[in-house]
């Protein structure tokens, strides 16, 4: 992955750059550097060539910053962040700051790559994450109080995200409990939130630039936010604001919990009023979509009555 991000580096201009002129950068032999232009294609990189001796990128990149993801953010919120840091290519994101030290309290951290090794999901699943088009965002905040009665904080941040995506074009994001951003085209992405003692780990993964062949990779319904916004979308831009909507979630959490979000998040509701099924549950439970409580449990309407769901996973339910 390494080379191939230098190369990506050496061809984000999108002009052309000669075969031996890439070699010698990258001091690679010809058969090499056909290996790591293969890998590029097979990332969903288009490439054009020029007389058999030059190539270019069909689109241009535009690599995360740290200082343009500053000047996005609101001056509270720049005080908060005691760091951003990004990398080339770590294993995830949310592990880097599982592993980094807290900040102090009613501040955070944040931690975003260009690409992930072993991006994750909920329940240890996978994350789809090609280099240098989409957004893989980590944020540490060090909470006020101890970890408990947490459920809703992820919703709530979900809401502060789709928020953050709408301002810059994206329309018609829908939240489907208890972790993804979807649309009537697919999945946009997603939010896992981790624990530890003092701290709370929130992963955001969204599907920003990615190509068409980017998207087909993916095994399921998915779309992008530069289809939603039809055009590109500046990652820097979006990192900056979703930092400024995360932010007074996270510092009024402790203080005011699920309340002041969850009506919006039950406008933005994917499921609500559809038949479902708890996916994750070994009796199937299923039931007709309520929305949340005000912990942020996801309430289904069953022949037994009505009953909360706290764990697992919600999807429609194929109706006879």
């Amino acid at each position: 992955m390494k080379q191939r991000l230098h190369l990506l580096r050496l061809l984000a201009d999108g002009e052309f750059h000669g075969f031996r002129e890439l070699g010698e950068a990258l001091a690679l032999a010809p058969v090499d550097l056909k290996v790591q232009l293969e890998a590029l294609c097979d990332d969903g990189f288009e490439l054009h060539t020029r007389n058999q001796s030059a190539l270019a990128l069909a689109t241009r990149v535009e690599w995360l910053d740290t200082e343009r993801i500053r000047a996005v953010l609101k001056p509270a919120v720049r005080q908060s962040l005691g760091s951003i840091e990004i990398f080339d290519c770590i294993d995830s994101t949310n592990q880097r700051l599982l592993q980094a030290p807290p900040p102090v309290t009613g501040h955070g951290s944040v931690c975003l790559a260009e690409a992930q090794s072993a991006g994750r999901g909920r329940l240890g699943r996978s994350w789809y994450s090609p280099p240098a088009v989409n957004l893989y965002l980590s944020l540490s905040w060090r909470l006020e109080n101890e970890v408990a009665a947490l459920q809703g904080l992820s919703l709530a941040v979900g809401v502060a995200v789709a928020d953050a995506c709408e301002r810059l074009g994206a329309k018609g994001i829908g939240l489907k409990w208890p972790n993804d951003l979807v649309t009537a085209g697919g999945k946009l992405g997603g939010i896992l939130m981790e624990l530890r003692s003092d701290c709370a780990i929130i992963g955001i993964g969204l599907n920003v630039n990615q190509s068409c062949r980017q998207m087909h990779a993916i095994e399921q319904a998915a779309t992008s936010l530069h289809t939603l916004a039809h055009g590109p979308v500046s990652r820097n831009q979006l990192a900056g604001e979703i930092l400024n909507a995360a932010h007074p979630v996270l510092a009024g959490y402790a203080r005011d919990g699920l309340g002041p979000y969850r009506e919006r998040w039950q406008q933005r509701d994917a499921l609500r009023g559809r038949h479902v099924v708890l996916s994750d549950n070994p009796g199937c439970l299923t039931g007709v979509a309520l929305g949340i409580d005000t912990n942020g449990a996801y309430l289904l309407e069953t022949p037994e009555g009505i009953v909360p769901v706290n764990a697992g996973s919600l999807r429609l339910r194929e109706l006879p």
